[in-house]
């Protein structure tokens, strides 16, 4: 989301789930982050701008409850359920993240049936 995300999270090697909430926010809005799958030279000159752009920004302190906060989720269903929390405290994030989790959840539960 270039930097208009709040949350960074993962699966962890040992199967349990990590989320990192970030602590602040980036005011401007910056120009779209290169594709690696376009030509080098195109990718350079892109970055360039982008990276240029990105080292004069402004950054805002978030100011909600868990700003700067890392988590560990042992199940997805965990997962799930902090990320509503999150969200309704108002931090933001996309709605695929969200769909995702939803998608992996369904994909789990279709296997052990089998």
């Amino acid at each position: 989301m270039n930097y208009k995300c709040d949350i960074y999270a993962y699966e962890h090697v040992d199967g349990y789930f990590i989320i990192h909430v970030a602590s602040n926010r980036i005011v401007e809005d910056l120009p779209p982050f290169p594709t690696p799958l376009m030509e080098f030279k195109d990718f350079k000159i892109m970055y360039d701008i982008w990276n240029d752009a990105s080292s004069k920004t402004t950054h805002k302190e978030i100011g909600l409850p868990y700003d700067g906060e890392t988590f560990t989720c042992d199940t997805l269903e965990e997962l799930r359920e902090m990320f509503m929390e999150l969200r309704e405290m108002g931090y933001i994030f996309p709605d695929s993240a969200l769909e995702l989790i939803d998608d992996e959840i369904k994909e789990r539960d279709v296997e052990s049936k089998d």
